[in-house]
């Protein structure tokens, strides 16, 4: 359950990161909103403010990718998912000392 729960979220983030490049690259994301802005304002925009804004954007892009890849990896370990075990067992070691006390 855990494996497919890691799979499905990694998928997931894989899908909205591809769905991001489509809307960035090809759909001119920024052209769209450069022409709705005024000649003044576009005065305003200089190139290395739109490449920083194309940089930042990537940068999430690879962050995002890069927390669901190391998640992942995580899940799918051998031993992934084995602390909620151990502190089932912890709890019950502890019981049983308390027992073995009151005795």
């Amino acid at each position: 359950m855990r494996r497919a729960a890691a799979v499905a979220a990694w998928l997931g983030v894989a899908a909205l990161n591809a769905l991001w490049l489509w809307a960035v690259v090809p759909g001119e994301f920024l052209d769209v909103m450069f022409a709705k802005l005024t000649a003044e304002q576009l005065q305003l925009l200089t190139p290395e403010m739109i490449a920083v804004t194309y940089a930042a954007m990537a940068g999430i892009l690879v962050v995002t990718t890069a927390y669901a890849t190391v998640g992942f990896l995580l899940a799918v370990r051998p031993g992934g998912g084995r602390h909620l075990r151990l502190g089932q067992q912890d709890r019950r070691r502890r019981r049983q000392t308390a027992q073995c006390r009151h005795q």
